[in-house]
């Protein structure tokens, strides 16, 4: 008996250890795969069926599982799937078909899905539009190496029209034909009532006899127009811009007027535009031909009472009185060919509203003039230079302290035959102890000595100052164990990294850190 017992009791431990082991090596089990479905997890989406289900290589799993996966994850993955397997993973589940459609917002459209007649175009657009159905914006650049269908391009206007609700700019690039213009706007009015931005780049200037298509865009808040070609820009087009009086912001880029210097262009009809808050006319033709477009009036710009960028590229403005008169504008950018007059920057002290100005061609005597404007947060300072070597450098440098009393100054970039020793930054950094932003182009006899005093820097670019490509400055020194500790951003054209500051009988009293090894 007593054997017997012992050979029962050892029976019943053997089962117990074999049923411990077999749960051990099942949890074991259900870890690993559960690893290996994490792992895969990837994989698996880009493996879909039309019927919903995910296949993979140990078989399908179910649309109740595919749901778990979390949202967040699905859109991020979702932006790196094809066209077709987004198509294939929208028809998961109800939830995968609105996340996976609600990221994207702009697209472009290849020229054969809309330019021209091609067998199977109106379901491909169809299908691409079912996939992306939050669309904002459609840019079209058009293929001049092929034929423009109107009736084609009527039809992809109309499928966006009862397609993409949510449309609200579109994008034209590469127009140069009239005749394409007129197969454009004239099949793009259907979209009238829901497009907001209007943005054509590359384009030669449409015909007059088709801007009263343009005019129809009674929605438009945005339009931006670049046009870098001997197109010119003659008074009817901006007559027609100047109709559109519902418009926010105004780029007219151009490169040919249909002016000269005795006659010149007019942009006084864009004085209608009495909602604009941003306006930018670039010139980027010859610099001796930008007399032949110009603001006439000073009213003109004065009734632009919402305005808040200004932005003026080789256009001339005959005065800057009617700036003050804006009590909006808070930036201000002016690049003229020629220097601004002294009687100009008394002007724009007057501006106490302005928090941000660019000037490319400012004279060095009137640059204590912009002191007044105790507001400005970024100053972008060019000087003006008619000759080599015509700017007392030390000179120059001085007068920039006059500016001490711009305590808010959080940018300043400076260009020019400049020459700012390490006591001048020093002094400099004690004018504006809250400068974050610092872009120098100009004349470092001390290289970046001075630069520590900076004690809020959070980005430093220094380039030597060249009148032309085949000037021989010297570098700038940069000494990257003098710089301020708060630096996060460091550009440096024309440098030379120096190891070692320099010996303390050279370093500049007042600054420390003679003796200290580079980084």
């Amino acid at each position: 008996m007593g054997t017997m017992g012992c050979g029962m009791l050892s029976h019943v431990a053997l089962v117990e250890v074999s049923l411990a082991v077999f749960f051990r090596v099942l949890l074991v089990g259900c870890l690993q795969w559960a690893a290996c479905v994490k792992s895969k997890m990837f994989g698996w989406l880009n493996h879909f069926t039309s019927d919903g289900k995910i296949v993979s290589k140990g078989g399908c799993i179910g649309k109740q599982d595919t749901t778990r996966i979390p949202r967040q994850l699905l859109q991020v993955v979702g932006q790196y799937l094809d066209t077709e397997d987004v198509v294939a993973a929208r028809q998961v589940c109800k939830e995968w078909h609105t996340l996976l459609s609600a990221g994207v917002q702009s697209i472009q459209l290849p020229p054969h899905l809309w330019q021209w007649s091609v067998s199977g175009q109106h379901v491909q657009l169809y299908r691409l539009l079912d996939v992306f159905r939050h669309l904002q914006q459609v840019r079209l650049d058009l293929d001049v190496t092929k034929p423009c269908d109107s009736w084609s391009i009527g039809r992809a206007m109309s499928t966006f029209r009862a397609h993409m609700p949510t449309l609200r700019g579109m994008q034209l690039a590469c127009i140069m034909d009239p005749q394409h213009w007129r197969a454009l706007l004239c099949n793009m009015q259907c979209l009238s009532p829901q497009l907001t931005t209007l943005n054509l780049q590359d384009i030669c200037w449409p015909p007059v006899n088709t801007l009263h298509l343009l005019t129809q865009f009674t929605g438009l808040q945005q339009l931006h127009i670049r046009s870098p070609h001997f197109s010119r820009l003659e008074k009817p087009h901006l007559q027609a811009i100047g109709n559109l009086t519902q418009l926010r912001d105004l780029l007219l880029c151009f490169r040919t007027v249909d002016g000269t210097a005795n006659l010149p262009l007019s942009l006084d009809p864009l004085s209608s535009l009495v909602r604009l808050r941003r306006l930018r006319v670039h010139y980027t033709g010859l610099s001796e031909l930008a007399s032949a477009v110009v603001f006439c009036s000073p009213s003109a710009l004065a009734a632009l009472q919402q305005l808040t960028t200004l932005s003026v590229q080789l256009v001339p403005l005959p005065s800057l009185a009617a700036l003050n008169e804006l009590p909006q504008l808070h930036s201000l950018a002016l690049q003229q060919a020629q220097p601004i007059s002294s009687t100009q920057t008394c002007s724009l002290s007057r501006c106490q509203q302005l928090r941000s100005i660019s000037l490319s061609s400012i004279q060095w005597s009137d640059i204590p003039q912009l002191s007044p404007l105790t507001g400005l947060r970024s100053l972008d300072l060019q000087l003006w230079q008619p000759a080599r070597g015509s700017l007392p450098g030390e000179t120059v440098g001085r007068q920039l302290v006059h500016l001490r009393r711009l305590g808010q100054l959080r940018s300043l970039k400076l260009k020019g035959q400049c020459e700012l020793s390490a006591d001048m930054l020093g002094q400099l950094a004690a004018c504006w102890p809250g400068l974050t932003v610092l872009d120098l182009c100009c004349l470092l006899p001390d290289g970046s000595l001075g630069l520590q005093q900076f004690t809020t820097l959070r980005s430093l670019k220094l380039q030597p100052y060249k009148w032309d490509v085949w000037s021989s400055d010297p570098p700038v020194l940069l000494y990257p164990s003098l710089l301020p500790l708060t630096l996060t951003a460091l550009e440096g054209i024309d440098v030379w990294c120096m190891d070692e500051p320099p010996p303390p009988s050279k370093n500049p009293a007042g600054f420390a850190g003679g003796s200290s090894s580079g980084s």
